[in-house]
């Protein structure tokens, strides 16, 4: 409903999933990544900043670490 009736706006989800890293599904444009840097701040960084084939999985990518941004959460305090 929001895509067909909303003009010049702006619709903002955050996800854990992985499976929306989907090029059939979301444009390289609009997937973006949240990475925490040395100092604690957040950086932000599109998909379409890595020159990847549209062959390649970005979701594979993902997963392995090679997009930054990793998958996994460890609670530091726990180790």
């Amino acid at each position: 409903m929001f895509v067909s009736t909303a003009r010049d706006a702006q619709l903002i989800i955050t996800t854990h999933n992985p499976l929306l890293i989907d090029q059939d599904l979301l444009r390289r444009d609009v997937i973006w990544f949240v990475d925490k840097n040395k100092q604690g701040g957040s950086e932000l960084y599109s998909l379409s900043d890595f020159k990847l084939h549209k062959n390649v999985s970005a979701m594979k990518y993902y997963l392995s670490g090679k997009l930054g941004a990793y998958p996994n959460v460890v609670d530091k305090q726990r180790l």
